[in-house]
């Protein structure tokens, strides 16, 4: 399957950009589906899911399900209300069976791909995020993706069972921008 071929049944207006792989952009229009075609395509492999819930205009909130692996991205967004003041999207994280063929770097390049999209197709403003203080691999990732830890809440959340402190992440449009014009964003991290 080509990048163009996938782009186009992604349904969405992602294009292959400058030092975008075909690998990454093959792996966006997966995690643009929704989880239970991620189950067929994956079957038997656990699959964690990070979702995203509007609470304002322009302002998307994210909360860390337990067990999710390192590399996502987003899952596209519903509308809650039809005013568009609060939607609800995802970020899907690949199974650990997937990690030799996805490795970080082309989780972090499709992260980056999808992120693009919700800042620019959807015209979100801020992403924020909660993830619990103990799930390292998370916190992680977020970092790597561009979002500022702010907090830590105290008892905020429920992960494995336990309440527990999470740290809020924040991802504004602006930073964003900064980010992507960094010649080496991201690549410090990777190595």
């Amino acid at each position: 399957m080509t990048a163009a071929t996938t782009a186009a049944q992604a349904g969405t207006r992602i294009s292959l950009q400058v030092g975008v792989s075909e690998d990454a952009l093959a792996l966006a229009y997966l995690l643009l589906k929704q989880a239970d075609l991620l189950e067929e395509v994956f079957p038997g492999d656990e699959i964690g899911i990070l979702d995203f819930i509007g609470i304002s205009k322009k302002v998307i909130t994210l909360g860390a399900y337990e067990e999710t692996e390192i590399g996502s991205a987003l899952l596209g967004i519903g509308w809650l209300e039809r005013d568009g003041h609060r939607g609800m999207c995802g970020m899907a994280f690949l199974p650990a069976a997937q990690r030799e063929r996805w490795r970080l770097s082309k989780c972090l390049e499709a992260s980056r791909l999808m992120l693009d999209w919700a800042f620019e197709q959807p015209g979100l403003e801020v992403l924020y995020g909660k993830v619990p203080v103990a799930h390292r691999r998370a916190v992680i990732f977020a970092k790597l993706v561009g979002f500022q830890q702010i907090g830590p809440l105290p008892l905020y959340q429920s992960w494995r069972g336990v309440m527990c402190d999470s740290w809020m992440m924040a991802l504004t449009k602006d930073r964003w921008r900064s980010l992507k014009r960094r010649p080496r964003f991201g690549r410090e991290q990777e190595r």
